[in-house]
């Protein structure tokens, strides 16, 4: 199950496209029968409605409903009151995962080491000297709103950047101190009985 939003450019359907077809072809190696769902506007229930829940395992690639901002917990969501079986976060856990502040508050509590951030509501920066910083909008899932100029290296560029991102995004700022180097991603699989994949680095060069 996986979107597209006809409001996105053709390089980037396109993109979708050939990251799906790329899945498809290894999803047959399972020895099971992988059908393709392209959700394309707000009708998920109508698009599951042919497959039996008790038969099905959906391997949820969706990255929200198209047309409905910050709406991929709302996928979640529907497939969970219908009753399917599905890979990835539930509702809740992706819901929360968009509060940037709110997993950080959680890190902390649990003694988990983070970076230094700070929340900003305005352009106005006080009690924050710590540089490089990383600038990023505090209520949005993954990497959106970053970009080359999120790293700031000082108070001017910090201000600006901090103007952008409460302009283009309309909501609070995330600033955190910019911890350089590589980048791991360990992907876990399971619940309960967990299974460590192999790590992939992440290259940015």
């Amino acid at each position: 199950l996986y979107n597209i939003d006809p409001a996105w450019s053709t390089a980037e359907i396109t993109e979708i496209e050939a990251m799906t077809e790329l899945l498809e072809t290894h999803m047959p190696k399972t020895r099971h029968p992988v059908p393709s769902l392209r959700l394309e506007e707000n009708n998920l229930v109508q698009k599951m409605a042919a497959f039996d829940p008790a038969r099905v395992i959906v391997f949820n690639w969706c990255e929200e409903i198209p047309g409905i901002a910050h709406s991929c917990a709302l996928v979640a969501g529907g497939l969970e009151k219908m009753g399917f079986t599905f890979t990835g976060a539930d509702a809740d856990a992706l819901q929360f995962s968009l509060d940037k502040p709110a997993v950080k508050e959680r890190l902390e509590a649990n003694g988990i080491p983070i970076p230094t951030w700070q929340v900003f509501e305005s352009p106005g920066i006080m009690n924050w000297d710590c540089y490089p910083a990383i600038v990023k909008p505090a209520y949005e899932h993954s990497s959106v709103g970053i970009t080359r100029e999120a790293v700031v290296h000082n108070r001017q560029e910090l201000e600006t950047q901090v103007e952008h991102v409460l302009t283009r995004y309309e909501q609070p700022v995330l600033v955190e101190d910019f911890i350089d180097g590589r980048e791991f991603h360990a992907t876990v699989v399971g619940n309960g009985n967990l299974q460590v994949l192999p790590i992939a680095e992440m290259d940015f060069s």
